[in-house]
């Protein structure tokens, strides 16, 4: 079995309401996948007082998620707007169909 292969089957796994995965709502759906917002990446910006920028990291199946969120596009995600900066972890299969688990770097103010 390939390293690819042993990950597929692992995601059950990575993805398990007991082990690592949360349910979150990304637009209207609810859908479970591995958030990591301890980023320690909180930057005020300049021009707003009081208002900070921050990161989130969401790792999700693709195959639940449904699509490729486009680079620099929008998503509610758990009720406050996010812009999604980067999408990356996108493989496909032998037959060319698109899957496997995805890292997508979503960024919001807070303030």
């Amino acid at each position: 079995m390939s390293f690819k292969e042993q990950v597929a089957a692992d995601k059950h796994v990575f993805f398990n309401p007991t082990e690592f995965a949360e349910p979150h709502t990304w637009g209207d759906r609810q859908i479970w996948m591995v958030v990591d917002d301890d980023i320690r990446d909180v930057k005020p910006l300049q021009y707003a007082e009081g208002v900070s920028l921050y990161t989130k990291i969401v790792y999700v199946d693709l195959l639940e998620l449904g699509y490729i969120p486009d680079q620099d596009s929008t998503v509610i995600f758990d009720g406050e707007l996010h812009t999604i900066r980067k999408v990356s972890g996108i493989e496909s299969d032998a037959d060319g169909q698109l899957s496997g688990i995805i890292t997508i770097l979503l960024e919001a103010n807070a303030g």
